[in-house]
């Protein structure tokens, strides 16, 4: 190889070292891709919502890492708080003072995301991220969507014949089945307060669903997927214009 092909080779080889992740984040055991979006529920008697990840280093050299936390929105009255590397932070502390440290190929479980609901109903978006101190474009990030109903709605029905999103939503909310036996199907929406809300379901291709959420107050609902008059899926959903 010449001279300049090495130069070149070695320069395109470190710049995507580099530019590797060289740690992983878990929850419930799965690996997560980067900005994955997790929903937590639980209602305004819940006065903490604790979420525990494993970070582990893949690279082959000690890993400083650091915690931040990023309100993209907050519902009046809650609070959030992060831990880490053995230190717990009051809320308006968004960065860890002190760094994790990883030998190569360890890993780490903890509660690294505290939510304090405040005890009102509401939607709130926190990005988590996780980062290499020596090299801060080395991150991941989880967006944590904490959602807070009041307790004598009762818990949504488990979800697992229809796929929803986005979640939030705004203008536009779309059911994906997974159960290719259902239709007649539309959807039910029921505010926190209440009020419940029927809605028209547009077929956009054999299996999905979409429907317009534009004149939707902003809040929490539950939803109920409902085929020939009989509910078939249910969950939470928040609306954010």
């Amino acid at each position: 190889m010449k001279f300049g092909k090495l130069i070149l080779f070695l320069a395109v080889a470190a710049y995507h070292t580099a530019g590797a992740q060289g740690f992983s984040l878990f929850y419930q055991g799965a690996k997560l891709p980067p900005d994955t979006l997790i929903n937590r529920a639980g209602t305004t008697d819940s006065l903490e919502l604790t979420t525990f990840f494993t970070i582990r280093n893949d690279a082959a050299t000690e890993k400083q890492i650091l915690e931040k936390k990023t309100e993209i929105s907050l519902a009046e009255g809650a609070a959030c708080s992060l831990c880490w590397a053995g230190y717990c932070y009051p809320p308006e502390v968004n960065q860890a003072d002190y760094p994790l440290i990883l030998a190569p190929g360890e890993s780490q479980t903890s509660c690294f995301a505290h939510f304090l609901t405040g005890g009102v109903a509401g939607s709130s978006l926190i990005r988590w991220t996780f980062f290499d101190t020596g090299n801060p474009a080395d991150s991941v990030s989880v967006v944590i969507n904490y959602i807070t109903y009041p307790a004598g709605i009762g818990a949504p029905p488990a979800n697992d014949r229809v796929l929803v999103y986005p979640n939030p939503a705004d203008n536009l909310l779309c059911f994906v089945l997974k159960d290719p036996g259902i239709s007649g199907m539309k959807i039910v929406l029921r505010a926190v307060t209440g009020q419940k809300t029927a809605l028209e379901c547009q077929r956009v291709s054999p299996g999905k669903f979409c429907t317009d959420t534009s004149d939707l107050p902003c809040g929490i609902y539950v939803y109920s997927v409902v085929s020939h008059g009989s509910p078939v899926a249910g969950g939470l959903v928040s609306i954010v214009h």
